[in-house]
C-alpha cells in the first residue's frame, strides 16, 4: 500500500483528478490518514472528510495526524465498516504490520503474527451516510485487508444513490478469509453499475479490466457507468498537466557536450 513513505502516488493522482473543493470524501480503513490529509487538501475546508480505522493503536495514531496538519474537516471515525450493524473481531498484527489488520479469520500473509483481537464496533455506510444526512459521496476509498465485499454489501444505498467513485484494493487471499472471491467482488460492482479500470504504473491512466482476476494485488478504480465517461476525460486532462509540469530532459547533443567538457576537465 505504501510507497517511499506516503500512499501509492498514482492512486492519490487518480483521486486529485476526482475530487473538487467542497466535495466530500469517505476513508474506509484510514490506518494513520495519508490518504485523508491528502483528500482533505482536495476538498478544502468547504468539503468533508470521513476516515474510518477501528484499530485502537492506529485510531489514536490518526487522531495525532489530523490533529498535527490542522484539517479540523477531517473527522476520525472509529467503528469498523461492515455489511451489518453491531460487533465484529478484529484481528490486529505488530507495529510492523499495522496495515494488514483484518477482520478476517486469519491474516492473508502466514508471517504475520496476530498482536491482539479486538471487539469493535461495526456500522454500515449506508446508515452512517443517511445519520450524518450526507447527500453527496465524490469518492469513496476502501482498503480494509479482505474485508471490501462487507463493505460494499452494506453500501448498497450509497452505491445506487450517491454514486460515487470507488478507489479500493483488490486481494484474493485477504478476500478469502471473509469466504470472498473476486469473482463475487466483481458482480456486486457490476450490478451496481459500475465499471473497473486498473490505474497505470508509469502514467496514472486508467485501463478497462474486464475481470478482477486480472487486477488481483492491485488498486482498483470503479466508476459509475453514467459518469464514465466524464470521469476518464478528466482524468485525462489532469495527466496531460503532470505531463506538461514534469521537467524535460536535456537533448542528447546537450548531453554529449556536456560528456565531452567533462571527460576533457578529467583529463587535464
Amino acid at each position: 500500500v505504501y510507497v517511499s513513505g506516503t500512499y501509492e502516488p498514482n492512486t492519490l493522482c487518480v483521486l486529485e483528478a476526482v475530487l473538487r473543493p467542497g466535495d466530500c470524501f469517505i476513508d474506509v480503513g484510514a490506518n494513520v490518514g495519508p490518504v485523508s490529509l491528502a483528500a482533505s487538501k482536495w476538498v478544502g475546508p468547504s468539503g468533508c472528510v470521513f476516515s474510518f480505522e477501528a484499530s485502537t493503536r492506529e485510531f489514536d495514531r490518526l487522531g495525532d495526524s489530523i490533529r498535527h496538519s490542522g484539517a479540523s474537516y477531517v473527522r476520525a471515525v472509529h467503528p469498523a465498516v461492515s455489511s451489518q450493524a453491531g460487533y465484529a473481531n478484529l484481528r490486529v498484527a505488530s507495529a510492523q504490520f499495522a496495515g494488514l489488520n483484518s477482520l478476517g479469520a486469519s491474516f492473508a500473509y502466514p508471517n504475520v503474527e496476530t498482536v491482539r483481537v479486538e471487539r469493535v464496533p461495526a456500522v454500515t455506510l449506508d446508515a452512517f451516510v443517511s445519520q450524518h444526512a450526507i447527500t453527496s459521496l465524490a469518492a469513496l476509498k476502501v482498503d480494509v485487508e479482505g474485508a471490501e465485499g462487507e463493505v460494499l454489501t452494506g453500501a448498497s444505498n450509497v452505491l445506487s444513490q450517491l454514486r460515487p467513485v470507488i478507489v479500493m484494493e483488490v486481494f484474493s487471499q485477504a478476500l478469502g478469509t471473509l469466504q470472498w472471491s473476486l469473482e463475487r467482488l466483481q458482480r456486486v460492482l457490476s450490478g451496481a453499475g459500475y465499471e473497473l479500470f486498473r490505474i497505470e504504473d508509469c502514467t496514472a491512466e486508467l485501463k478497462p479490466v474486464p475481470a478482477l482476476r486480472d487486477a488481483d494485488e492491485q488498486n482498483i478504480v470503479a466508476l459509475p457507468r453514467e459518469r464514465q465517461r466524464e470521469i476518464l476525460e478528466r482524468l485525462a486532462r489532469a495527466a496531460e498537466r503532470r505531463r506538461r509540469r514534469a521537467p524535460s530532459p536535456p537533448d542528447a547533443g546537450e548531453m554529449d557536450s556536456r560528456d565531452r567538457s567533462t571527460l576533457r576537465s578529467a583529463t587535464k
